[in-house]
């Protein structure tokens, strides 16, 4: 009776935990429940064939037990006929049995009050039935739900930037297309009425590995207008450039061209080209593509650098709630101006790196001037242990298990800047199947508005986030 009792225990508490049935539940090596919502197999017991002294612990680098709920064919439900006279039990014994189940649910009940979320249930603990149990309690008291799940997400790549001194300064040119990869990651998130009001990343494992992104800058002390025209004869930039049946990376592939040949302009389509390759006509990527080539005269779209507007205009579209998915407008020497020379960048950090939040602001619509911000209130102007450590100036990919273990570590600021820029743009400053940088569509991940409440809501824990980060805003602009 009490290994049936048991296992009616192990289903309940799994059906509550989760809400949705049963599902298979396996052990981390970092002590964490995984719901994989991807599988309903029925599973079984461990066999316990590590059951001598140097047993390995369940959740370990170690353990490769897959652990199951018992397969109901297996469960004798049903009670077994007994030849054998039972003793009816004695009031004193049932009464006794009642205090015993009234004192556990007691003191389950007074640990609970010492618990904020379920982050401190899981805490610095192997998962067992007790832990799984409390979550139940919790779940009960609190009147929401909190799950640790498992989710498939992009592995974003990183973007590695060459200088190009005979390019104008705000010209870029793609030497290799960067591909994203896959991860697995495990999330913990807050349910209230069956709607998540938060989501936070526990730890990832990568699946298939990103490619990186090449990209040449221009460097020249001058700026270009040319701006792609029907009719233009442009040259590939990238090693290998495919032309596609249809303006998308999912078309068939007719042919692939080589760097330096060059085709003619036959049609625009956002970040795509329709042209025409020795008469063979399909759609490539505008980014892989450029004007400026020895076979073409573009000497009359050269400028020298002027400003794009004047300290009024830019102080005068500074507000709280403006719209952090459109570039604050600044030129190249404005951005150079307002991030160098500040006594606060102890170690010159974001004064080196000034340039490259102009550039994540032409290549992928957002406020430059914002993503600085957030680098200097994250890492301090730079001086953070994350930043010096692991070139990371916005604690990416740190979680509150292993904050410092876990964050991505980048070869230079730059790649910090770009990875962080992109991310902000896709998941949460545009909703989803919003058409972004490069033709990529918007996952709107944690999308609540394109303003610093909105990305606050989902960015970050600490609510007085967006005032910090408005603070340095203002700080910038109003050095013009």
């Amino acid at each position: 009776m009490k290994s049936i009792k048991f296992i009616f225990i192990i289903i309940l508490v799994i059906s509550f935990v989760f809400n949705i049935g049963l599902y298979n539940i396996s052990m981390a090596s970092n002590d964490v429940i995984i719901v994989d919502t991807s599988s309903n197999d029925n599973i079984e017991e461990d066999s316990g064939e590590n059951s001598d002294n140097s047993r390995i612990v369940p959740g370990s680098a170690e353990d490769t037990t897959t652990y199951r709920a018992p397969d109901t064919e297996d469960t004798n439900t049903e009670p077994q006929e007994n030849t054998e006279e039972q003793e009816p039990q004695t009031e004193e014994e049932n009464e006794e049995e009642q205090n015993q189940q009234t004192n556990e649910s007691d003191e389950t009940t007074q640990n609970l009050q010492e618990y904020e979320s379920v982050d401190d249930i899981i805490s610095g603990k192997n998962i067992s039935m007790d832990i799984l149990n409390q979550i139940v309690q919790y779940n009960k008291k609190k009147k929401k739900k909190e799950t640790l799940e498992t989710s498939q997400v992009d592995l974003e790549y990183i973007t590695k930037y060459q200088s190009n001194e005979t390019l104008p300064q705000n010209v870029i040119q793609v030497v290799k297309e960067g591909e994203v990869g896959l991860q697995e990651v495990i999330l913990k998130r807050v349910y209230e009425n069956d709607e998540v009001v938060e989501e936070q990343e526990i730890s990832a494992a990568t699946i298939k590995s990103a490619s990186n992104r090449i990209v040449q800058i221009g460097t020249a002390d001058v700026t270009s207008t040319y701006e792609v025209k029907v009719g233009d004869r442009l040259y590939v930039t990238t090693d290998l450039l495919p032309i596609r049946t249809e303006p998308s990376d999912d078309a068939s592939k007719l042919i692939s061209i080589s760097r330096g040949q060059g085709v003619e302009v036959q049609e625009i389509q956002g970040a795509w080209l329709k042209v025409n390759y020795n008469n063979t006509i399909g759609w490539s990527k505008a980014e892989c593509l450029t004007f400026f080539n020895e076979n073409n005269d573009y000497s009359e779209y050269i400028k020298d650098p002027l400003k794009v507007i004047t300290r009024e205009e830019a102080i005068g579209s500074l507000d709280f709630n403006m719209n952090l998915a459109q570039p604050s407008g600044l030129s190249y020497d404005q951005f150079i101006r307002v991030l160098s020379n500040n006594s606060l960048d102890t170690q010159g950090v974001i004064a080196s790196n000034a340039q490259y939040f102009y550039i994540i602001e032409q290549q992928y619509n957002i406020n430059g001037i914002f993503v600085a911000s957030m680098a200097v209130h994250e890492s301090n102007w730079g001086t953070s242990n994350m930043a010096n450590n692991k070139k990371n100036l916005f604690g990416y990919g740190a979680y509150d298990r292993d904050p410092s273990g876990n964050a991505y570590v980048f070869s230079d600021y730059a790649e910090s800047i770009d990875l962080v820029a992109r991310a902000l743009v896709k998941a949460y400053l545009n909703p989803r199947g919003a058409i972004i940088y490069n033709g990529e569509v918007a996952t709107g991940a944690f999308y609540n508005g394109p303003t610093l409440t909105g990305v606050n809501t989902r960015y970050a824990t600490d609510k007085n986030w967006a005032n910090a980060v408005y603070k340095w805003m203002n700080y910038f602009y109003n050095r013009l």
